[in-house]
C-alpha cells in the first residue's frame, strides 16, 4: 500500500488501523455498502440532501456521517437511510483515519481546515473519494494510483466513460442513453462510442443541434432550449427537458412491459394500506366493477393486482388468471385483446 503524505509515526498508525478495521469488516459488514459524508454544516442542503438521497437506491447502504442538526436527521428518517453518526469535525490524523476506514466510498467532506491534504489521506487508505472537480490540486501529479482512488474531473475523461461499461459487463442487448446538455462532454461521448463498438443501441438527449454526440449517437434527440435564464446553470431549462424526455421513455418502456393498463399502473406492489386501497380503485376502473368485486378479488388474487384484473375480466379463478399471465409475459393488455378477438 503506498505512502505519500504520512511520517514514520503515522505510518505506523495506519497500518495498525487497517489491520483492525479489515477484521472489523469481516465480521460486521454483512455486505453492507457503507458512505462517508462529512460536512460541519448545511449551508449547500440541496447539494447534500440531493447527494443523500441517493443512497436511496444503493442496496445494503449505510452513511456514516457527522452530526449537523434536526433538519438533515429529519430528512434521513424519511428516507428510512441507515446511518451511523460520529462527532467529527477538527480532527487529528490518526482520528480522520479511523473515520475514513469506515466506508467504502467518501462522498463529501468540508469538516475540516486540512481539506486539500485529506485527498491525499483518503489515497493512503485507499478509500476512493467522489467529491466533484478538484483538478486543480493534482492536475500535476503523476501517480497513476492517486489518480485512480481520488475522482477528479470525471466528465472529461472519455475512457472513464468506456471503464464504467466494462465494469458493468455491457453487452450487445442492452441500450445505452448519453446524456449531454452541450452535446459534447467527453466521458459521455467515450460510453456511447465503446457502446457502439460492441453493438449495443445507443442514443442521446442534447440541448444543442448538431451535436458530437449527437453524430455518434444511433438514435439522437436534440431539444434546443436557448440560452439559461442564469448562464451555464444547465439544471434549470436544460434538465428540466431531458428530465421531460426520460420520463417519456421511461413510461413507454412500462406501457411495453405491461406494467400499465388502461393507463392505470397495474404492477403496483401492495406493502401497505395506502397501496392497498390504490390497488382497489385501480381494479374498479380497469374492471369496471364496485368496491366490494375489487376487494374480494383482490384477496382472492394474493394482493396482486393484475391477476385480479385478469380474474374479473375473463370471469375466470386465479389460476388460471396466473396461467394466463405467465403465458403472456405479464401483459394484461395482451391477454384481454387476445381474449375479445
Amino acid at each position: 500500500m503506498p505512502n505519500f503524505i504520512l511520517e514514520k509515526e503515522h505510518k505506523d498508525i495506519k497500518e495498525r488501523l487497517i489491520k483492525e478495521y479489515i477484521k472489523k469488516q469481516n465480521n460486521n459488514r454483512q455486505n453492507e455498502k457503507h458512505i462517508g459524508i462529512y460536512v460541519d454544516n448545511d449551508e449547500w442542503y440541496t447539494n447534500i440532501y440531493n447527494t443523500i438521497s441517493t443512497l436511496v437506491f444503493i442496496k445494503n447502504s449505510v452513511l456514516n456521517y457527522n452530526l449537523l442538526n434536526d433538519r438533515f436527521l429529519e430528512f434521513m428518517k424519511i428516507y428510512n437511510i441507515k446511518s451511523n453518526p460520529s462527532i467529527f469535525s477538527y480532527a487529528s490524523i490518526e482520528r480522520t483515519m479511523k473515520e475514513f476506514l469506515k466506508n467504502d466510498i467518501i462522498l463529501d467532506f468540508k469538516f475540516t481546515n486540512n481539506f486539500n491534504y485529506n485527498f491525499l489521506l483518503s489515497a493512503e487508505l485507499q478509500i476512493p473519494v467522489a467529491i466533484g472537480n478538484t483538478t486543480d490540486y493534482f492536475e500535476n501529479c503523476n501517480n497513476d494510483y492517486l489518480k485512480n482512488t481520488i475522482v477528479v474531473n470525471a466528465e472529461d475523461n472519455p475512457e472513464l466513460g468506456k471503464q464504467d461499461l466494462l465494469n458493468i459487463n455491457l453487452t450487445e442487448n442492452d441500450v445505452v442513453i448519453g446524456l449531454a446538455a452541450s452535446g459534447r462532454t467527453p466521458y459521455v461521448l467515450g460510453a456511447i462510442e465503446y457502446a457502439n463498438s460492441i453493438g449495443a443501441i445507443t442514443g442521446s438527449i442534447t440541448c444543442s443541434k448538431s451535436s458530437d454526440l449527437s453524430k455518434v449517437s444511433q438514435y439522437p434527440i436534440e431539444v434546443p432550449v436557448g440560452a439559461e435564464i442564469v448562464t451555464g446553470s444547465t439544471r434549470m431549462k436544460a434538465g428540466t427537458a431531458q428530465k421531460m424526455i426520460l420520463n417519456m421513455i421511461s413510461t413507454t418502456i412500462m406501457i411495453k412491459l405491461g406494467k400499465v393498463f388502461s393507463g392505470y399502473m397495474v404492477d403496483v406492489k401492495t406493502s401497505n394500506q395506502k397501496l392497498i386501497e390504490r390497488a382497489k380503485r385501480i381494479i374498479m376502473k380497469t374492471a369496471n366493477c364496485d368496491y366490494e368485486k375489487a376487494s374480494d378479488t383482490l384477496k382472492k388474487s394474493g394482493n396482486d393486482v393484475k391477476t385480479a384484473i385478469v380474474m374479473i375480466l375473463l370471469n375466470i379463478d386465479k389460476d388460471m388468471a396466473a396461467e394466463k399471465l405467465n403465458q403472456c409475459d405479464e401483459n394484461v393488455a395482451k391477454i384481454i385483446h387476445e381474449n375479445l378477438k
